[in-house]
């Protein structure tokens, strides 16, 4: 049995193969071939939709620009801005606790920094990865306007 993600992805795949499309073209499509699938798939997707909006609302009060000069229980320090949460990784299940910042204790703060430097180093990482791919294919683009992605790899390959 076919996931609803990979009825999706399949769509996409197809219409990659076609040309350019919006999200509501493939919306549109999936409506049209796969109905009854996306009625069974919508309360699963709400749940889901409640829990990302009540996580971006948790990164957002984690957020070093989430001083509220006007919120007492925040200090109120010349050149300190403090996050209204900390997110404290809960062992190895990708779970996070939240404490308020002024609440944590001395461990709460160091896991919230460690946290913070390992999305600046996975992000590094996908940025080197990016580059090398840029490195890589602008000789092959550079002096050939309009050409993709895909032709320069092919020029590439047959180089």
């Amino acid at each position: 049995m076919t996931t609803f993600s990979g009825l999706i992805s399949d769509l996409v795949d197809e219409m990659l193969g076609e040309g350019t499309f919006t999200v509501h073209d493939v919306r549109g499509k999936l409506s049209e071939r796969h109905g009854s699938a996306m009625i069974a798939e919508q309360e699963r997707l709400a749940d889901i939709g409640i829990t990302r909006l009540i996580k971006q609302c948790l990164r957002k009060a984690a957020d070093d620009d989430g001083l509220d000069n006007n919120d007492p229980s925040q200090l109120n320090l010349p050149g300190f801005k403090e996050p209204k949460a900390i997110a404290v990784p809960i062992g190895e299940s990708g779970d996070y606790e939240y404490v308020a910042y002024n609440k944590a204790q001395l461990p709460q703060v160091q896991a919230g920094l460690a946290e913070r430097d390992m999305n600046i180093y996975r992000a590094s990482r996908r940025r080197e990865d990016y580059l090398m791919k840029l490195d890589f294919l602008r000789p092959l683009m550079q002096d050939r306007p309009g050409i993709t992605v895909e032709e320069a790899l092919k020029v590439a390959v047959h180089a």
